[in-house]
């Protein structure tokens, strides 16, 4: 019979520091690149549109940054199938800082059935900038 050999009491540390480092506030930073801007409901469920910090970019004199539909009840993104592909629905946006307005309309999106809806910079309904956008999107 062959025996088998008990790991050692440095290997369960060497584990369980891992999986603590790994758990830290740090390791959830990924949720942080994540800035709700805008708030709505839908069949009594409330949905946000979410900024994702690591897409925001100089696009011509326009900051851009693309964002996700948030389904905050059922905590995850808002997925719809695209010739049997699941995609998950983002929206591309402009900022204006300079001028403190937004692009009320979105640019670009991930959606097949919006492109209709797709506007340019100069055709956008432009609104005021917030504060918490203004500070996600325009201070680098």
């Amino acid at each position: 019979m062959l025996a088998r050999r008990i790991p050692s009491r440095k290997f369960f540390e060497a584990v369980f520091t891992a999986a603590i480092l790994g758990f830290s506030p740090g390791a959830w930073s990924a949720e942080a690149r994540w800035v709700t801007f805008k708030t709505g409901h839908d069949a009594g469920r409330v949905v946000e549109q979410q900024i994702d910090r690591q897409t925001i970019r100089q696009e011509g004199p326009y900051r851009i940054f693309w964002s996700r539909i948030w389904l905050a009840q059922d905590k995850q993104p808002f997925a719809l199938t695209v010739n049997e592909a699941i995609v998950f629905w983002s929206q591309k946006y402009a900022v204006d800082c300079k001028a403190r307005r937004f692009s009320g309309d979105f640019l670009d999106s991930s959606n097949p059935h919006d492109t209709k809806k797709i506007k340019t910079a100069a055709t956008a309904k432009w609104v005021p900038l917030t504060p918490a956008m203004e500070k996600t999107v325009c201070v680098k």
